[in-house]
Parts: C-alpha cells; structure tokens; sequence
C-alpha cells in the first residue's frame, strides 16, 4: 500500500536537481557532480552534507572512495545511483509527487505543477530504468501499472505478452480508461500502453470466452 505524504520525506530541490544529474547510473565525483547541476558555485561540504549524505541514508545512492590519480595518498569520493536501489521507496517517492502534482493542477497552481512534473518524472525514470517486469518497464500510471501486473500473471495463458496486455485492458476496461485519463493530464512523455486494433481486441475475447466456455 502506498504510504502517504504524511509518513514519507520529500526530497528537496537540491537533491532533485541531483538525482536528475546522476541519473545515468555513472560514477561521478563531485565537481563533476556540480558541473552536471550546473551549479559549480555549490560549496562541496553543502553538497555533500545536505544532498548526498540524505540520498545515501535512503538507500538511493551509494559512495565510494578511490585515490587520486597524482600517486599520493589522497582520496576522492565518488557518488552513483545504487545497483539494488530500494525501489518501494522510489515508487512512494513518485506516488507522493503525483499526488502532489494532481492536487496542484487542480487548484490551478502553475508554479506547483512545474516543481512536481519534474520531480514526477525524475524519479519516475528511475523507476524504469531499475523496475521491470517481463521485459516492459513499469510504469507511466498507477492504472498501467497495475494492467502490467495483472498481464504478468496471466501471460501463461495467452500466446504474447502483448496478447495479456489487451487481455488486462478489456478484462479491466475501468483501469484503462484510468490510465488514459491521467496520460492526458499528468503523464510525462514516455512509452504508453501498446495500441492495440479493435478487430485484435475482438479476437482475444473471443478467444477467453472459448477457454471459459462461453459463447
């Protein structure tokens, strides 16, 4: 169950505008960190206390120090994206900023909607790029999402997984028409569900209706 926004911390700007820097998944040290933020004026020991050292007690990014390549003794410390990053927390993260978002486009509050898109979909490419679920990114919608699951538990029973797709759509037209509210209002540009043709669609229910004995 998702938690709420009254149990889980928001990340600042500041480490917003870092994860967005980082995100490749690359090792960087910290002025090169700074450069990527575009924000080479940022004292290191503010970088490190107030951004770094918060997003690694989360769990979403990870340190390591390495010598410098001068051969003295001297350390530089370098910060990535973690590999096993916790992605319950990524997801609530999203959740909480989609909710965020959706509250603000509703009291028509522009500043509002700017700050949580693009926090929105920060995280939410974090998301997809370390969460898969056979093979499709997990995703765009709460209501996509939760199509992808229903499709990855039925995908035995179907000959492709795009087939349980269409499956999950006309088994849960509700969840679909959820999602396809939402792209249109909220969602950042990305992959959306497969277009699927009405005469496939026809198919395949006729296709579950023979397996259930139905007409």
């Amino acid at each position: 169950m998702m938690r709420t926004l009254d149990d889980i911390d928001l990340l600042t700007a500041q480490q917003l505008e870092f994860l967005c820097a980082i995100s490749d998944g690359e090792w960087y040290d910290r002025k090169s960190i700074r450069k990527k933020m575009g924000m080479k004026k940022l004292i290191p020991s503010i970088l490190s206390e107030r951004v770094i050292k918060p997003l690694e007690a989360k769990g979403i990014i990870e340190q390591e120090e390495r010598p410098l390549k001068d051969g003295s003794r001297k350390m530089k410390k370098f910060a990535r994206i973690r590999e096993d990053i916790d992605l319950l927390l990524l997801m609530n993260l999203r959740d909480s900023y989609q909710t965020l978002l959706k509250n603000s486009n509703e009291k028509q509050d522009k500043r509002g909607e700017m700050l949580y898109q693009k926090a929105y979909e920060a995280l939410d490419n974090l998301c997809q790029s370390h969460f898969v679920i056979g093979g499709t990114s997990l995703s765009l919608s709460p209501g996509e999402a939760e199509l992808y699951r229903i499709a990855h538990k039925i995908e035995k029973y179907c000959k492709t997984y795009e087939q349980a797709i269409a499956a999950a759509c006309i088994a849960r037209p509700d969840l679909y028409k959820e999602h396809q509210e939402w792209q249109s209002k909220y969602g950042p540009k990305g992959r959306r569900l497969p277009e699927v043709d009405p005469t496939e669609y026809d198919r395949i229910r006729r296709e579950l209706n023979a397996r259930n004995g139905g007409d």
